[in-house]
């Protein structure tokens, strides 16, 4: 998690009125982006990707937002 959304979530912690990360308005880009920026450098990216579809599909009927984040994914691993 990066600082900003540690930040944020610090704050959510503290005040209950704080916004949470990822919010509705949260582009699914941005959600892959930091996943991708938080993991290790040994990390196998494909692996990892399929972790997270399988952990999305769980959470099934997805809306958009989260579908396009599991599509996004899916495109990380083909391309992986």
């Amino acid at each position: 998690m990066n600082l900003a959304a540690r930040k944020t979530a610090s704050e959510a912690e503290t005040n209950p009125a704080a916004p949470s990360w990822p919010t509705q308005q949260t582009a699914p880009e941005d959600v892959l982006l930091v996943w991708l920026l938080r993991l290790p450098a040994e990390t196998d990216i494909a692996g990892a990707a399929r972790v997270e579809i399988a952990r999305l599909d769980q959470a099934a009927p997805l809306c958009p937002g989260p579908q396009r984040l599991r599509a996004l994914l899916i495109q990380l691993m083909a391309a992986a």
